[in-house]
């Protein structure tokens, strides 16, 4: 078994790298567009700091996505390779925080949860910060659960926690944590130079972070003004609707996008520890108990918003940076063998299938029912348990392998190929009419530098151009169209028939150039 763990741990490493390369399916030329264009203007040297757009100021995955285009250039395998090896770095040091239990299967089935998650997986290669949020989250707890009274250590937590706060501020979520630790250690008078070195770099690094925009913008809070005025009205927000949709935000909708994007199949062992925290026999593993219960009651409860109550929207990705400390709790208490938690767990995933299938259907019901079932036998026949984590590897298998074999669902790639071989060719001055996200993220596909002959449009602006001198084309990617129907947004009517006397000018799959004679 001890052979067994770092197999596991080695073969992860390399299913997650082959997912990465396999799954890729382009951008959502949204935040991930974003934080590519900032990147490139920092390496530039055209970064902006007094930029209103949130995203700008991203500053923890900005910076280092910035230093590996100044090295490697601009490039798909670039953007995958920063959330990759975080990702990476992930597994790594979940292994290296377990490797010394005494339980090996423990340690094999904590791997198997945070290395088959699949919205670990599925943001391997996504530029999105939730992934360097992750791996510094973890990091930093990792160190701060030693709180050693080195100025080394202290250091380095602030740092990791700083870097973490700077992708995204989701790290504020394990203050009430600290908080309860930093007073306990107070009480007993332990760990007392740790906090001393640890505020002091924490003040150090706050001033050096506010006087930054107070030299740019005039404004020691910029960044926390730019915070409170990026919120707007949408599907998501909670603050512009009658009260009753907050309510349901924090009571049971949570519950249920756990259930449905499948976040439940690793959450359900450390909600299984809450109810019997008791039969936990390891130190860490307590500690992390309550830090995950605090920062899951954030994740619950904390508004958004400075002057309005406003939940953070329920998106797997804003509970991400959470998932290897459940990983570890749920691997940890299923190797306990403890009848009354194995019966928690199996009853969790049972009652998640049963709402799974009234709500997404039978994909992530069945998922939980035979985890259910699986989990249970090992009740009736112990000899089974030993041989648990093959069935859990093999089950967790499933959705990942899927992901990695289907079709495209953005055509990305062809896409891409179209605009690279007819659009960038274009001499005579053009409109392109086109869907939302390209409209947003087209100068990805000329490296940032803006063409002076070609303009995107939307397809809602399309009358405002009628009677252009321009030459008039339209891309047409259809799966793009698609779902922005499904979501609600039905394409115009030119878009939904094509005009005959249209030119087709190339087609790859479902990207069509067309130009309007």
């Amino acid at each position: 078994m001890q052979r067994h763990k770092t197999f596991i741990y080695i073969t992860l490493s390399v299913f997650i790298i082959l997912f990465a390369i396999f799954s890729f399916d382009g951008y959502y030329f949204y935040d991930d567009y974003s934080y590519a264009y900032y990147a490139y203007h920092l390496q530039n040297g055209t970064y902006q700091v007094a930029t209103p757009d949130i995203f700008a100021h991203r500053w923890g995955i900005i910076a280092p996505l910035a230093l590996l285009y100044y090295v490697f250039g601009i490039s798909d395998a670039v953007n995958i390779i920063l959330p990759l090896l975080s990702t990476l770095v992930s597994l790594f040091l979940v292994f290296r925080f377990i490797k010394n239990f005494d339980n090996s299967l423990s340690i094999i089935l904590v791997l198997l949860f945070i290395g088959l998650d699949f919205y670990t997986l599925f943001f391997a290669n996504k530029l999105y910060p939730d992934v360097l949020l992750t791996t510094l989250a973890f990091a930093s707890v990792t160190i701060f659960l030693e709180r050693q009274n080195s100025i080394q250590k202290a250091f380095l937590f602030i740092f990791l926690s700083f870097w973490a706060f700077l992708c995204k501020e989701l790290i504020i979520y394990f203050i009430p944590f600290y908080i309860g630790v930093f007073i306990w250690d107070l009480k007993s008078k332990k760990h007392l130079l740790f906090w001393v070195y640890s505020i002091f770099f924490g003040i150090l690094f706050t001033i050096a972070y506010i006087s930054i925009y107070k030299y740019y913008t005039g404004n020691w809070f910029y960044r926390f003004s730019l915070i409170q005025e990026s919120h707007y009205i949408t599907s998501f927000s909670y603050f512009d609707k009658p009260f009753i949709h907050t309510i349901h935000r924090i009571t049971y909708e949570p519950f249920f996008m756990f259930i449905n994007t499948g976040l439940m199949i690793t959450m359900a062992g450390g909600l299984a520890l809450f109810c019997f925290p008791k039969a936990i026999l390891i130190k860490e593993i307590k500690f992390l108990l309550w830090l995950v219960l605090g920062a899951t009651l954030m994740f619950w409860f904390f508004s958004t918003h400075f002057t309005a109550y406003n939940p953070i929207g329920l998106f797997p990705r804003h509970i991400l940076f959470l998932m290897p400390f459940f990983a570890i709790l749920s691997g940890y208490a299923i190797s306990l063998q403890n009848k009354k938690i194995t019966l928690t767990i199996s009853l969790i995933w049972a009652l998640s299938g049963v709402y799974a299938y009234t709500s997404v259907g039978i994909k992530y019901s069945l998922l939980y029912m035979i985890l259910a079932l699986g989990l249970s036998i090992t009740l009736f026949i112990p000899k089974l348990f030993k041989l648990y984590y093959i069935f859990l590897g093999l089950i967790l298998l499933a959705h990942p392998v899927y992901t990695m074999l289907k079709s495209t669902e953005t055509g990305y790639r062809d896409e891409k190929t179209l605009v690279q071989t007819y659009l960038k060719q274009l001499s005579k001055p053009s409109i392109i009419f086109t869907d939302d996200k390209l409209s947003s993220g087209y100068l990805w596909y000329y490296g940032f530098q803006k063409p002076t002959n070609i303009e995107f449009k939307e397809f809602t602006e399309y009358e405002k151009y009628r009677n252009t001198t321009k030459e008039v084309y339209v891309l047409l990617n259809e799966y793009s169209v698609e779902y922005f129907d499904l979501i609600g947004y039905p394409p115009p009517v030119y878009i939904q028939k094509t005009p005959q006397e249209w030119k087709k000018i190339a087609e790859l799959g479902k990207i069509i150039l067309y130009k309007k004679p």
